[in-house]
């Protein structure tokens, strides 16, 4: 995170863990190896994160909101991993990888889509039930991830900051993305 993903070394990595460089290459053949895994933590922890929402018994726009929500808070939580995947995610598929590393690539792949798909299936289910206007289940759930995702580039947690000021941050995001800049019938301006 700190270093971005070419400067930071190996030795770098066992360094901040007080471990050995010859211990990290016990588990990862290289440093491509160690940022799948990162990944595919960071994927994983969201889609636990976010799938008990997506299988509640709520209405389809209230699951979508409570997925959101809850994608937010984590990577509000779980800022560095963010970080890591945000700076490396375009890196690695411009390398020379191995057959082993390219599969684990597609199995990376395959993971985020299903993730994707938890998304995309609600949003889906908004629009047959008439609660959200979307011409393309895809581009919606792409740019909803995505402008979710956007949180990491100016969030910074906050001296005293306490769960309810992320929850606060984290619905006032997820309204944004879901309802637009579009003004309701019966809105009235806000003076600030």
């Amino acid at each position: 995170m700190e270093s971005g993903f070419d400067a930071a070394t190996i030795d770098d990595i066992a360094e901040r863990l007080n471990s050995t460089k010859g211990l990290i290459y016990y588990k990862f053949k290289s440093k491509i190896d160690l940022f799948f895994a990162v990944y595919q933590r960071g994927i994983e922890l969201a889609r636990d994160t976010v799938q008990p929402h997506a299988r509640s018994g709520l209405a389809p726009l209230a699951r979508l909101k409570a997925m959101a929500i809850a994608h937010t808070l984590l990577l509000m939580r779980t800022l560095s991993y963010h970080h890591v995947i945000k700076q490396a995610v375009d890196v690695h598929v411009d390398r020379a990888l191995t057959p082993q590393q390219r599969s684990a690539l597609r199995q990376l792949t395959n993971l985020r889509a299903g993730y994707e798909h938890l998304f995309a299936h609600v949003i889906e289910e908004c629009t047959r039930e008439g609660s959200l206007l979307v011409p393309s289940v895809e581009i919606a759930t792409k740019t909803l991830i995505g402008g979710l995702d956007s949180v990491s580039n100016w969030y910074r947690p906050k001296a005293n900051e306490m769960d309810v000021d992320r929850l606060f941050i984290a619905e006032a995001v997820v309204n944004q993305l879901i309802f637009g800049l579009e003004p309701k019938p019966g809105w009235k301006k806000h003076k600030e």
